[in-house]
């Protein structure tokens, strides 16, 4: 079903292009739908019909990247999801474009785009830029969406990107709550990133990991076992485990000491 409905938004685009070739066909589409809807459509196409739809697409991936810093929040939404989309459905195609994406997405995480307008980039107004937008329940989500996709560039094109640098901004972002839908994909693209990259830091996982397991909402049956077992195998070292788990607050801690018996 979802394919079929990739493939008939598809043969929408392809009609544009056909008709009034590729230069003119993106703004005539984003005319005819409108951003949120043509953001969608391009999510959509990436999403269900795969690296096939690259050549019929990239033209408009810098429009949609453009429009993570859209005014409205189901626009920039849209746009952060898809760039996380374009990653794992292009793979080392969506190269080119990853630079742009990553400033966009870093710049909404961030607020550098409100900073930029004279707010002071001391750490603390920034910290008070971060608690605003995550008390908005609307904007809340876009975040989460461009998070989660900082972790799908990490997973699916680290040639791409200054890996060691994001995958650590990435951690410090995790865990997502407000978007329970993506945290679940979210979180699991996490462990897909500690399976191939056991150098991650381990201080750094065993807090997200302890707010994994404080809400059950955030993970899917298999990712949250996945979690258990990646503790479990941690087990071997009491005293460094112990010695890691100290350095964390004390929720992250009470869950943890819970999970191993300590």
């Amino acid at each position: 079903g979802l394919r079929m409905a990739g493939t008939m938004c598809g043969d929408e685009i392809a009609g544009l292009v056909k008709k009034k070739g590729a230069k003119t066909a993106v703004p005539a589409f984003k005319d005819k739908f409108g951003p949120w809807f043509m953001c969608c459509m391009v999510d959509a196409i990436a999403e269900n019909i795969g690296e096939e739809s690259f050549g019929l697409l990239e033209k408009f991936l810098p429009i949609v990247t453009k429009y993570i810093q859209a005014d409205e929040n189901d626009v920039a939404q849209a746009a952060s999801f898809g760039i996380g989309v374009y990653a794992q459905a292009f793979k080392a195609k969506y190269a080119p474009f990853v630079k742009d994406a990553l400033k966009g997405l870093k710049e909404l995480i961030h607020g550098e785009k409100s900073q930029d307008e004279g707010m002071s980039t001391s750490s603390w107004l920034h910290a008070i830029w971060l608690a605003f937008l995550f008390s908005c329940t609307d904007f809340a989500p876009v975040i989460d969406n461009a998070i989660s996709s900082l972790g799908k560039l990490c997973l699916y094109i680290p040639d791409a990107v200054e890996f060691g640098k994001l995958v650590d901004e990435f951690l410090k972002l995790l865990p997502i709550t407000k978007d329970p839908e993506e945290a679940t994909v979210c979180h699991g693209v996490l462990l897909e990133l500690v399976a191939k990259h056991p150098e991650l830091d381990r201080v750094q996982l065993l807090r997200i990991f302890a707010g994994l397991l404080r809400d059950e909402q955030l993970t899917h049956e298999a990712t949250r076992k996945a979690v258990e077992n990646k503790l479990n195998e941690w087990k071997g070292n009491t005293d460094s485990l112990k010695a890691d788990i100290a350095k964390l607050e004390q929720l992250a801690q009470e869950a943890l000491n819970k999970h191993f018996g300590f």
